[in-house]
């Protein structure tokens, strides 16, 4: 029973001794066949193999050291996502960075758990996170996409050569004519803005994305409950969209086979599909076998330089329908 294998290699794992050496050391053809089941049940995908058994054989391959490679392969094969986040979080309890350079290579096309997972398993040892940062270093993964917490960790390591590299990396993150725009835009936060005007420059500028009572779709972060947002955070939010992404919202292009493409947030991923949301809340389901490239763009799907069409006083009344839609019948407005 899978019972006795998980008591055997967990016996084994803490005595050190590789499963694969006591196999063979003691001439133990049950254990090999045991090993050889294993395989076979986390690593063959078949529509007969039962998910239960596969999860179950792919954690216990987690107590096997010499798996990773097995691991691995599920992880960037074609199995459904949990079954994917399953084997990464097996993997990432193995000691070393094996393997992990084609696991640190899917981010850019893994969805929020995937990520998670991926994210979780790599900051766990140093020489994983020197990988990392080299995808970092490279612009394959922007920096944008890990959250606070992440980047926190990586900023406060124990290993001083990870931090260095962490401070260059992070400390360039915000591109300067950002940086600028928002300065430029402080002198809005001195005006006094109109909600009632701010609707009708919010249902042109940001409704495709966002919503906020009857207007708009919520395809972005639900930004309707802003109250305990001051001005100067949603004017940031605004200026500055890719300053702190949730793992939810990152944007994605999509190259189909025929060469069309489409862009939009990944909200769910299964072996045969996956599917997109778009502006407009419009929904693009695509079969794998029509998928040529799927990758993060590390950024939202908010564009950059939005303030170049709203001047500061339409700015302004943004801001105040952002803050106070709800008391526009005459309620008391939230400064």
């Amino acid at each position: 029973s899978y019972a006795s294998i998980e008591a055997l290699l967990d016996g084994l794992t803490r005595q050190r001794i590789a499963a694969q050496q006591f196999a063979k050391a003691r001439n133990n053809h049950v254990v090999a066949d045991m090993l050889k089941s294993l395989r076979v049940n986390a690593v063959e995908l078949t529509e007969t193999t039962d998910s239960l058994v596969r999860h179950q054989a792919i954690r216990l391959l987690g107590l096997l050291p010499e798996s990773s490679a097995d691991l691995a392969k599920v992880a960037s094969g074609k199995a459904d996502v949990t079954t994917k986040e399953l084997a990464i979080r097996s993997l990432a309890i193995q000691g070393g960075a094996e393997d992990w350079q084609t696991i640190i290579a899917m981010f850019p096309s893994s969805i929020s758990n995937m990520r998670q997972a991926i994210l979780e398993g790599t900051l766990q040892r140093p020489e994983r996170i020197s990988l990392f940062l080299d995808s970092l270093e490279s612009s394959s993964i922007k920096p944008t996409e890990l959250d606070p917490f992440q980047t926190g960790r990586l900023l406060k390591h124990a290993d001083a050569k990870i931090r260095e590299r962490a401070e260059k990396i992070f400390g360039s993150a915000t591109p300067e004519d950002r940086k600028k725009a928002l300065a430029d835009y402080q002198s809005v936060l001195t005006l006094t803005g109109d909600a009632k005007r701010g609707q009708v420059s919010f249902a042109k500028n940001c409704a495709t994305c966002h919503k906020i009572g009857e207007t708009g779709v919520n395809v972005a972060p639900d930004i309707s409950d802003s109250r305990t947002k001051t001005p100067a955070q949603i004017l940031a939010d605004i200026i500055q969209p890719n300053r702190a992404i949730d793992a939810n919202y990152v944007a994605y292009n999509l190259l189909l086979a025929d060469g069309t493409t489409a862009a939009g947030i990944l909200t769910s991923e299964t072996s045969t599909s996956i599917t997109l949301k778009a502006p407009g809340a419009k929904v693009i389901i695509v079969a794998r076998g029509e998928i040529e490239q799927l990758k993060s763009t590390g950024v939202s799907l908010m564009p950059d330089g939005l303030e170049k069409t709203i001047p500061p006083q339409e700015m302004a009344d943004v801001i105040a329908v952002i803050k106070n839609w709800r008391y526009l019948d005459g309620r008391v407005q939230i400064k």
